[in-house]
């Protein structure tokens, strides 16, 4: 008997040593920039500290008491919180150097004052984009509901923006966009009223611009609408043009896609031109488009490229030699340049040939013509990643590009229609529809242009590969009729779906739990809210992370949840030395305990 007693005490205290010893689990605080903040260290074991001897660190380093920290035992005052003080804090028994507590500490703003602009550019779908009007230095995540009477989810497939989908203009019901922004440190919201004022085109495409001949001063302007305006809704033009060497323009307002400048000076001068255009009726202006330089030509070619260039009408340039110059200086033949006729050719085009050329008939100072050579790459062939975060909608992201346009279709095998792709971001953002089933599989093709040429990209896809909810969102705490029993030493963790999951009585989900970062407790039945941690140590912190899964098992686990950190069920009526005794007990036993 003895020693079984001794056998105990001893296996005992190895257990009491190695539980004490164990590095607590980091918990999250949130500070406001500008304000004071406290922070406490909270023990695994408060009856075993002496509050006369914590010391606190910052990312490892000893903290001593400044004109902006002051420490006192358990206590941690930042008199003035700045950006300066995020970290992970700690705090330890002075007289042994165990960690008793650790705080990561995130400092920032309460979100505060969303700007939001809406804009439909064919009457069809609308996309508003919102951001606040001082960064937060905090995750801030964001909702959107849109409607008269009854509010729907407004599609949010980025951070920064969401899709209305057929949207209703000329009614007499009033439409508002309600967006909420959220982080740990407080919320705001917006509410915007969406008129027929969202309407804005894209710019007119394919501005092309080129001298008469025979006329040198008229140069002959043409234009194509937008081709994302699907509608019969009819546009209304303006077009503005100068000399490339002067500041202001001259402009003309239009109703048709076609204009002949008549008064350009003559001599070949360039001239530069530009179109918008905008709904007859309401909204706003396009932005401009590209400019367009009339040389009378602006050539783009690739780099490492041969590149050629034609000087002029063919009337002026049969027989003869003629003399090049590029930025004002002359040009004669090398191993890069060959000059034949009214041709200049680059045999292997590199950046220090890009600029202006002008072209002149052998013996004569009469400029033919003037030509801007632009050299630049072709766009990259994009890699596609898609991901859908329920049976209704699908996005697919891809690198975007400085000065590159998109254009994304899909179709579903077996089905011969296309579907134009609504773009967001930067255009490189796809968002379509999902009919409501993982079996069709998918095809997604992207074409990638700019003035050097075009790429295309293709990928396969069927949803139950590429479904993956977001994250669930963890309460701080369960119902009365959830909470464990003040006698139980257990801990009571309550969540909800992630908002952009629809109809989970249709689509039910499966959860996850991870506490403490290693340990994971896969949670039974489907659409389940609450999970109850049981034979939990008193006294302990839990980091508590949720994550959810389509229940058939299509696609991925979600991210984990942002950690919630649950505090120790102090009413417990089992001590700390308890606990340990009987669960070594039972352990001898063969039992489980709890």
């Amino acid at each position: 008997m003895a020693c079984f007693e001794k056998k105990c005490i001893i296996v005992t205290a190895v257990l009491l040593t190695c539980w004490l010893t164990t590095a607590s689990s980091l918990r999250f605080l949130y500070g406001e920039i500008g304000r004071s903040f406290e922070m406490r260290c909270l023990p695994v074991s408060a009856a075993r500290i002496r509050y006369d001897v914590v010391a606190w660190r910052l990312n490892g380093s000893a903290m001593d008491n400044s004109s902006d920290v002051f420490t006192q035992s358990t206590l941690l005052r930042l008199k003035k919180v700045a950006l300066s003080n995020r970290g992970e804090y700690s705090c330890h028994d002075a007289s042994t150097g165990r960690e008793l507590d650790r705080i990561a500490f995130k400092p920032g703003y309460p979100p505060h004052s969303i700007n939001v602009t809406c804009r439909s550019k064919d009457y069809l779908d609308c996309l508003c984009t919102f951001h606040l009007n001082r960064e937060t230095f905090l995750p801030t995540n964001y909702t959107a509901v849109y409607g008269d009477k009854s509010f729907k989810d407004c599609l949010t497939e980025s951070k920064d923006s969401c899709l209305i989908r057929n949207v209703y203009l000329f009614t007499v019901e009033i439409f508002t966009l309600t967006v909420t922004a959220v982080n740990d440190l407080g919320s705001t919201n917006n509410t915007a009223t969406y008129t027929d004022n969202i309407v804005q085109p894209d710019p007119p495409e394919n501005v092309t611009a080129h001298r008469v001949k025979n006329a040198k001063s008229s140069i002959i302007v043409t234009w194509k609408e937008p081709s994302t305006w699907n509608t019969v809704m009819q546009l209304k033009y303006e077009m503005d043009y100068k000399p490339n060497q002067t500041s202001s323009w001259q402009t003309v307002e239009l109703n048709e896609n076609n204009f002949t400048i008549t008064d350009a000076h003559q001599g070949g001068e360039p001239y530069v031109v530009r179109v918008h255009c905008h709904d007859v009726f309401v909204g706003r202006w396009s932005e401009w488009s590209p400019q367009v330089y009339v040389g009378t030509q602006q050539v783009f070619g690739v780099l490492g490229s041969e590149v050629t260039l034609k000087c002029g009408f063919p009337e002026d340039t049969m027989g003869g030699q003629f003399v090049w110059t590029l930025n004002g200086s002359g040009l004669t033949p090398n191993s890069d340049v060959t000059l034949r006729q009214n041709r200049l050719t680059l045999n292997n085009a590199s950046a220090q040939y890009a600029g202006s050329y002008s072209c002149s008939p052998a013996g004569t100072n009469d400029v033919v013509d003037y030509i801007l050579l632009n050299l630049g790459s072709m766009p990259k062939t994009a890699t596609i990643q898609c991901r859908a975060v329920n049976y209704n909608h699908f996005k697919c992201v891809w690198s975007n590009e400085n000065n590159i346009n998109f254009k994304a279709q899909y179709r579903f095998v077996g089905n011969d229609t296309v579907v134009e792709c609504t773009l967001l971001g930067g255009g490189n953002v796809c968002i379509g529809a999902w009919p409501g089933s993982p079996s069709p599989t998918l095809e997604l093709h992207v074409s990638a242009s700019n003035s050097f040429g075009v790429t295309n990209s293709s990928v396969q896809l069927q949803l139950k590969t590429v479904l993956r909810p977001e994250h669930p969102v963890v309460l701080r705490s369960c119902p009365s009729d959830l909470a464990p029993r003040p006698s139980s030493p257990s801990v009571c963790v309550r969540w909800a779906a992630p908002a952009s999951w629809r109809l989970p009585e249709v689509f039910p989900l499966q959860y996850r739990l991870r506490f403490n970062v290693s340990h994971v407790v896969e949670v039974s039945g489907y659409n389940t809210y609450s999970y109850t941690l049981t034979c939990v140590a008193p006294c302990i912190q839990y980091a508590i992370q949720v994550a959810a899964r389509d229940a058939a098992n299509n696609g991925e686990w979600s991210e984990w949840s942002q950690p919630i950190t649950l505090p120790c069920n102090q009413a417990t009526s089992v001590s700390e030395l308890q606990f340990i005794i009987l669960a070594f007990v039972a352990s001898l036993l063969g039992l489980e305990f709890c």
